[in-house]
C-alpha cells in the first residue's frame, strides 16, 4: 500500500463541480493516509460530527492520473450512519475494509505496468458534500462508472459468523448466497441497485486503452465483455484473511428482478435522477442467446473448435470431443 501513485502534474484550482467527462478520483495513497474516509466539501471551518475531522478535499480530476498505470475502482455501498450525514461508523469499519480490499487486490498483476497504483471513486471523498444541489457526478453516475475498471462493494458485517459459505455445492447465485444482512440490504437501495446495474451494462469507454493496460485475468476479460467484475469484501473475508470475492457482473435475467424506481431512498427527491439514470442503462443490458455455434460431428453434438453460451450467460470457447468441453477453451463466466 505504500506506492507513490502515477501523476501528472498539479490540477489547476477547478471548480467544486467537476464534470462526467473528466470525474474526479482519489488517490489509494492519499485515502489510505487520511485514515478514514475523507471527506469532500467546501464550507470553511467545517468539522463533521462523528468523526471530528474537516473536510479533506483528497480527489482530482482523472486526466491528472496516468492512465496506463492506473487501476480505476468504483466504491458502491450502503451508508453505515445515514443519519450522521456520513457513509461509515466511529471505528472506521468500512474505511479499514476498502483499505484491506485495495491491498489484496494490489498483491496481484492487475495491469501491465510494474508500478501501477489504484485510483478510488467513493461519493463521499469525490462528490461534493456541502454542496446541496449535489454536483454532476451524482446525476451522471452511470458515465462516472463507464470511466472505471472494477466495481468493489465493501461490506460491514458485525454478524458474519452467524452464515456460512455455501459448502457442498458451491457458489450457484453468489448475489443471493452471500448472506452477510448489509449486502443483502444493499440489493434494496435504489441507488446501489443502479450503481451494480450501470457497472454490468454501462460501455466501457475507450476500452482498447484499458485492454491495452491490463494484465490477462478476470479484471481484463469481465472489461472485454463490455461488463465489470463485481468485487465484494467484507468482514467475514477481513477476519478470516481471504482475498476479496470476485463475483460474475449482473446479468439480463436477474437485472429484470431489480426495479430500483420501487426502492428505498434516503433522499425521495432522487427518485427522478434514479428513474432517468435506470431508464438510460437499461438500453445497454445484454440479451443472452444461449446455444451452441462451431464445429459439429455427423450427429450433430459438438465436436472440433465451438462456442456454448449458457442460459445464464456463461461462455465456453475452446475444443470439443463426444459434446464436451475437451483440451484448451476460455469460459467467460
Amino acid at each position: 500500500g505504500g506506492r507513490e501513485e502515477a501523476y501528472r502534474g498539479e490540477p489547476s484550482q477547478q471548480s467544486m463541480h467537476s464534470a462526467p467527462q473528466d470525474p474526479w478520483f482519489v488517490p489509494f495513497a492519499s485515502f489510505k493516509a487520511h485514515g478514514a474516509i475523507p471527506r469532500r466539501g467546501h464550507a470553511e471551518g467545517y468539522t463533521h460530527p462523528l468523526t471530528g475531522l474537516g473536510n479533506e478535499n483528497a480527489c482530482r480530476p482523472k486526466s491528472s492520473f496516468d492512465a496506463a498505470k492506473t487501476l480505476f475502482l468504483f466504491v458502491s455501498h450502503k451508508w453505515i450512519t445515514p443519519s450522521e450525514a456520513h457513509p461509515d461508523d466511529a471505528d472506521a469499519s468500512k474505511f479499514k475494509l476498502i483499505v484491506d480490499a485495495v491491498e489484496k487486490l494490489l498483491q496481484f498483476k492487475h495491469m501491465k505496468a510494474n508500478d501501477w497504483c489504484v485510483a478510488l471513486w467513493i461519493d463521499f471523498s469525490c462528490v461534493d458534500q456541502d454542496d446541496a444541489e449535489l454536483s454532476g457526478e451524482v446525476s451522471s453516475l452511470h458515465e462516472v462508472i463507464a470511466q472505471c475498471d472494477v466495481f468493489l462493494t465493501p461490506v460491514h458485517d458485525p454478524g458474519h459468523a452467524l452464515w456460512a459459505y455455501p459448502v457442498s455445492s458451491g457458489w450457484r447465485d453468489e448475489y443471493s448466497e452471500y448472506r452477510a444482512v448489509g449486502f443483502q440490504e444493499y440489493w434494496t437501495r435504489a441507488w446501489c441497485v443502479v450503481e451494480a446495474m450501470s457497472a454490468a451494462s454501462m460501455p466501457v469507454l475507450n476500452l482498447q486503452e484499458r485492454l491495452d493496460a491490463l494484465e490477462e485475468g478476470a479484471v481484463r476479460t469481465g472489461l472485454m465483455c463490455g461488463r465489470r467484475v463485481h468485487v465484494v469484501y467484507g468482514t467475514k473475508e477481513r477476519v478470516r484473511g481471504l482475498q476479496p470475492w470476485f463475483f460474475p457482473p449482473l446479468r439480463k435475467e436477474r437485472v429484470a428482478k431489480y426495479n430500483p424506481s420501487k426502492m428505498l431512498l434516503t433522499k425521495e427527491t432522487d427518485r427522478r435522477t434514479v428513474d432517468r439514470i435506470w431508464w438510460g442503462v437499461r438500453k445497454h443490458h445484454k440479451e443472452v442467446k444461449p446455444g451452441y455455434t462451431g464445429d459439429v460431428d455427423v450427429y450433430g453434438e459438438p465436436e472440433g473448435k465451438g462456442k456454448a453460451v449458457g442460459e445464464n450467460g456463461d461462455t465456453y470457447e475452446g475444443f470439443w470431443r463426444d459434446g464436451k468441453k475437451q483440451g484448451r477453451g476460455t469460459l467467460v463466466y
